[in-house]
């Protein structure tokens, strides 16, 4: 993931658990919310939220 993000970017990655919603803090740490979404548009709709929201 921080091949391709930079700090405060939202990130979506799938494994096989399903889709996350991943935050790149100021130096590269990247936190996750505690479950996967069942879904893409689920993980991405939760990213959406949080930018609006400015989390």
């Amino acid at each position: 993931m921080l091949e391709h993000c930079v700090p405060n970017c939202i990130a979506i990655r799938h494994d096989d658990a399903g889709w996350w919603t991943c935050f790149i803090g100021e130096n590269g740490e990247v936190d996750c919310y505690d479950e996967p979404y069942p879904n893409r548009d689920q993980a991405i709709w939760a990213a959406k939220a949080a930018a609006e929201f400015g989390i």
